[in-house]
């Protein structure tokens, strides 16, 4: 099961960011003694609906750095956990493609899920384009062809009668990188 204790949250306010060198937390944060009081009454009690809402909020974000490990890294750079409810957890995807492809893997990430110690039930993925996550997927590597590999196909256009298919080697072989 995912605690707090999961994504480094504690509730002891010594272990909170603040102390170093001999100075104060206030010294350090000013705002720092008001934070500790928010985050205590917050999380409190559970019968309280602020302490069910943190509580939630500290599932998410440990679900969401295991999704980020798991999830293939292009299609996690597109998508991201939105919520986890009844034991399923919801993924949005910036388009139809990343959305497509992780509607391909549900079983694969529903097991990884279950092994990084998520007690999720199922995966549902919904299109939710979003400012957050990239809408075209990154620009691939630029791999460049070999002088041998260029001189081939040089000489593989020259052995063409003119036609579409000899200007398109002409122009890959113009336009193409290569390699030194």
């Amino acid at each position: 099961m995912i605690s707090s204790s999961t994504i480094g949250w504690t509730e002891n306010p010594e272990n909170l960011p603040g102390t170093a060198m001999g100075r104060s937390d206030e010294a350090l944060c000013p705002w720092l003694p008001m934070a500790k009081r928010l985050t205590q009454f917050l999380e409190v009690d559970e019968s309280i609906g602020a302490a069910k809402v943190m509580s939630h909020a500290h599932q998410l974000l440990a679900i969401a750095r295991v999704y980020r490990d798991i999830a293939p890294r292009h299609l996690a750079d597109g998508s991201r956990v939105a919520n986890f409810k009844s034991g399923v957890v919801v993924i949005h995807a910036a388009n139809g493609a990343v959305a497509s492809k992780l509607r391909q893997m549900p079983n694969s990430l529903l097991e990884k899920f279950l092994e990084h110690g998520v007690p999720c039930t199922g995966i549902q993925i919904k299109i939710k384009g979003s400012q957050d996550l990239p809408s075209t997927p990154r620009q691939p590597l630029l791999k460049p062809l070999a002088a041998r590999t260029c001189d081939q196909l040089t000489a593989l256009s020259d052995s063409l009668p003119p036609s579409p298919l000899r200007t398109a080697l002409a122009t890959l072989v113009e336009r193409a990188a290569k390699k030194e």
